[in-house]
Parts: C-alpha cells; structure tokens; sequence
C-alpha cells in the first residue's frame, strides 16, 4: 500500500514532547473519526509523548494539557476514465488446406480449401470507468497557551497521509494512515514524500 504524506509548522514552532497533548476528534469529516481517539492518542504514547483523549474523566472534568490535538478521517470517491485495448476473437486461416481433387474422365479438378482456426483476430479500443476512494487522516496540533494577534490558538504542527488502496479492510487503511502521519511528522519545513506498507497479511476489505 502507498500512503503519502505530509507534514510543515509555521516558523519558530516548538513542540515540547514533556508536555500533554489533549487528544480529539473534530466533527467535520467522516464519522468513523471518534472511533479511532484512543489509536491516536495510542500513537502518541508509543512515540513518546504523553497523550491522553479528550474524554470527562470520573471527576466529571476534561483532561488537562498544553497541547490539543485535532484529527479527522475523510473519504472522497472519485470516477475515472479510462481507456484500454482488447483482444477480438473469431474464426481466422490456420496457414494450412486441405486439397480435395475429382476425376472427370480423363480430367482431375481439385480444390483447396483453408483450414479455419479460433483465434485472435484483431485488436480493439474500450473504454471503461473506475471508482478510487482516497481515504485521507489529518491532523493539527495548537498550543493551548499561545495565541496569535487575533486570538487564535497558535498552530504547532499540520500533518496528513493519504492512500487510494482499497485491498485492505478500511480499519487497517485508517490505522496505517495514523502511524504514517504521526510518526513522520515533524516541526519544520514543508515534508512531504511516500510510505510504502506491505499488506501481504492484511484483512480484507
């Protein structure tokens, strides 16, 4: 499977890995998204950092932390055409006859006839249509105690990954799209290039 990536952070970002990173789902986007918090935020943890969801805790309050990580799965069906060349069959010569002669008299008229064989017999242009679906996770990290001149949490990271494969349960593909853009992400400069996944053992679609 091939996933592409992307990652960048506004200049002068930082993104200290001793502080909390609030995990949530954001609404838009599809709504299998609030499944997959705890893969994230499990993610996260794997990688270092300390997350946790942002789910009211037994206190009955939301979790504290200096960061909030906003993600969301979306789906895009796309058609395309397309055209391709097919093999047209029928009957065509074999390359060899049979002759078959008769006597008249003193005269012998003989025939020759071509042996038929089924075959190819040309080529012809088709054209067909396909469905793709680009199942894409974004991701966007904030500060929680930074604001720009307008009030505005202030951005820390914006990572994505992208797949068109459709071999894979869609459980897999969006998990693989989690471990693919969390972990190449990255603050910095615009990042960007392609992860290949073997999928020889994956369930399913």
């Amino acid at each position: 499977m091939d996933v592409d990536r992307y990652s960048i952070s506004p200049p002068g970002a930082e993104l200290d890995k001793e502080q909390r990173i609030v995990v949530r789902h954001s609404k838009d986007g599809n709504w299998n998204s609030a499944h997959y918090a705890e893969n994230v935020v499990q993610k996260f943890n794997q990688l270092g950092y300390d997350a946790v969801a942002d789910i009211k805790g037994e206190n009955g309050k939301y979790p504290y932390g200096r960061y909030m990580a906003i993600y969301r799965f979306e789906n895009e069906d796309e058609t395309y055409t397309y055209e391709y060349t097919s093999n047209q069959y029928g009957m065509k010569d074999s390359g060899r006859s049979n002759i078959s002669c008769n006597s008249y008299g003193n005269s012998v008229s003989c025939t020759e006839t071509e042996n038929q064989v089924f075959g190819v017999t040309g080529q012809k242009t088709r054209t067909a249509t396909k469905d793709i679906t680009y199942r894409t996770f974004y991701l966007w990290l904030y500060d929680l105690g930074q604001k720009d001149s307008e009030g505005n949490l202030r951005q820390v990271l914006y990572s994505a990954a992208m797949t068109s494969d459709d071999y894979c349960s869609e459980k897999y593909i969006y998990n693989q799209l989690i471990e693919v853009a969390i972990s190449t992400m990255k603050v910095g400069p615009q990042s960007e290039g392609e992860v290949k996944i073997d999928t020889s053992d994956c369930p399913r679609s």
